[in-house]
């Protein structure tokens, strides 16, 4: 979703159920090993 689309990340971190944008960057860091921003380049 995130390369996908042009929407911010914090939208995407609200479509994705998460209200915290920065627990949201530490669990996709976690889960991926990059943060979103990184992801997405």
């Amino acid at each position: 979703m995130i390369k996908n689309t042009s929407d911010s990340i914090n939208a995407i971190c609200g479509l994705c159920g998460f209200d915290d944008h920065s627990y949201f960057s530490k669990a996709f860091k976690e889960a991926y090993g990059y943060s979103p921003r990184d992801f997405r380049k």
